[in-house]
């Protein structure tokens, strides 16, 4: 019966193909897993160290290949020890994370500074608990963390039972009552906040961002007392999520100008109060993302770019080193608002400076870039050679996201790029390869609806051409007013974002740089 519940014990370890273990190495930060192998290293006899060589395996592989694993660490036919092993790998990564955020995450360092209080009062050591808690609670209140607060309420009145209430009068346990209760209700306006905003956050998921529909489901929650009155918010974590969720309803309701001012208030206060800035530095990132949006939108470029600045030295300090994937969010969100900054006021040769660090990132990141954001920097780089007439650098640029499969989440940025490719070979005359590009685009565009019409009279216009030697300046004069008729349309807004073809045929008509006339028209 034994052997039978051992054999049951190590299958449900194997979890066959299970990826679990692997997710967690490749999930650590590089700070972490520097940690994690000293860790191994000390916490192992073995010669061989079976645990830091199961680990590092699992560091370079992209994917979990079990198969790989159990050769290399010489357990293919011992699959059952093998389980034990990543059990037990597991478990001591959890440790070890666990020891390497007693260091790093000061809401771990006060609970394990309270728990150190319960021990001093084990061993008869009140003087000394009481000593520690008294700094704890001052510690707990500027984090305010009500629960770390509670726990230590809790250990006072502990305090006072085991020292059999000697020194303590009815005004102390009056106190005490009166200052838990300040921390219930404390607790009580933190979780109602976070509940409200978590609706508006599951909202805001559900309809997939911005616009009317999402902001009038919103209002609802606007409208109600705790989001009419700053002043209802009267713990610093209520008050971060009144800002959050004020900023963005103003944005979803097209009211930039509001969820800038609350996006810079939400920043502020964790400007001045560095240590729950550490504890949120999640949000702070996200708010600061926010923030420049709106600064972009607004056209404030000065603080724009000192805001730049700021986010790009966030990874110089500990508390953002311990988000996943930080350096490569920084440098994705950080280069996606730069190349649209330098878009916005024209100053393509800017921008054309930020491509050799840009490609650099993403050769660096990889994977660690979602796709949708690696295509949209890609295709802003071939935009940018396309603007300067370096066509044989926007080809270049084009044909990563060219090799790309397509996708529903790039699709418009994929068309948009096989377009940009079709112009740049019309601008370099290289006619042999048109015919089957305008092919291969019009068969796409079959399955478009009239969104579509300005590009597919661009295509007709660069198809006729190639039956002619030459183009006239009347035939870009007539396609230009074709062109600016069809833009007028609503729908045509979306695809003018991607590439601004009345830009590109007025240049043609004007005899000027595309570039050139970005900044004047």
């Amino acid at each position: 019966m034994v052997l039978s519940l051992s054999k049951l014990y190590i299958k449900s370890l194997m979890k066959k193909d299970s990826a679990e273990l692997h997710q967690l190495v490749t999930n650590l930060t590089l700070s972490e897993k520097r940690y994690c192998t000293l860790y191994l290293k000390k916490h192992s006899t073995e010669t061989g160290n079976r645990y830091l060589k199961l680990f590092n395996l699992l560091n370079t592989q992209q994917s979990y290949n079990s198969v790989q694993a159990l050769k290399i660490t010489g357990y293919q036919n011992k699959p059952g020890h093998f389980a034990v092993l990543k059990k037990q790998l597991y478990e001591q990564l959890l440790d070890a994370l666990h020891q390497y955020d007693l260091f790093t995450n000061p809401e771990q360092k006060l609970l394990r500074s309270i728990h150190q209080c319960h021990l001093l009062m084990q061993k008869g050591l009140f003087n000394a608990s009481e000593k520690r808690m008294k700094s704890l609670m001052k510690d707990a209140a500027e984090m305010n963390h009500y629960e770390a607060l509670m726990q230590l309420q809790n250990l006072k009145m502990i305090s006072y039972a085991r020292k059999y209430y000697r020194q303590v009068t009815d005004s102390d346990l009056t106190q005490w009552r009166n200052e838990t209760q300040q921390i219930l209700n404390d607790l009580t306006t933190t979780s109602d906040y976070r509940y409200n905003s978590s609706r508006v956050y599951r909202m805001q998921y559900e309809t997939g961002g911005r616009g009317k529909e999402l902001a009038l489901r919103m209002k609802n929650i606007i409208d109600t007392p705790a989001f009419n009155n700053e002043k209802t918010a009267t713990t610093l974590r209520a008050l971060l999520d009144y800002y959050q969720v004020k900023a963005l309803y103003h944005f979803t309701n097209l009211e930039t100008n509001k969820a800038e001012q609350y996006n810079a208030k939400f920043l502020q206060l964790l400007d001045e109060n560095p240590l729950l800035m550490q504890l949120h530095a999640d949000r702070y990132f996200s708010v600061l993302n926010n923030y420049l949006i709106d600064c972009l939108i607004l056209k404030k470029y000065d603080t724009l770019e000192e805001g730049l600045v700021k986010m790009r030295s966030l990874p110089q300090m500990p508390a953002f080193r311990r988000l996943v994937n930080f350096e490569a969010n920084v440098f994705r969100l950080g280069y996606l608002l730069e190349l649209n900054y330098r878009f916005a006021t024209g100053n393509f040769t800017e921008a054309y400076k930020a491509i050799k660090p840009i490609t650099a990132g993403i050769k660096l990141y990889g994977e660690k870039i979602v796709k949708h954001n690696r295509i949209t920097l890609q295709y802003l780089m071939a935009y940018v050679c396309f603007a300067l007439g370096k066509y044989n650098d926007a080809l270049d640029h084009l044909w990563p996201i060219l090799q790309e499969p397509e996708t529903a989440v790039a699709e418009e940025v994929q068309l948009a790029a096989r377009m940009m490719q079709l112009l740049c070979r019309f601008e370099k005359g290289e006619t042999i390869l048109l015919d089957s590009l305008i092919k291969s685009i019009r068969r796409t565009l079959l399955k478009k609806d009239d969104t579509y019409d300005l590009q597919r009279a661009v295509l007709t216009f660069i198809n006729t051409s190639l039956r002619n030697s030459t183009i006239s300046n009347k035939q870009w004069e007539d396609l230009y007013k074709k062109a600016d008729k069809l833009a007028q349309r609503k729908t045509a807004a979306a695809n003018l974002n991607l590439f601004n073809y009345l830009i590109w045929i007025k240049a043609h008509c004007l005899k000027q740089s595309f570039a050139e006339l970005w900044v004047n028209d």
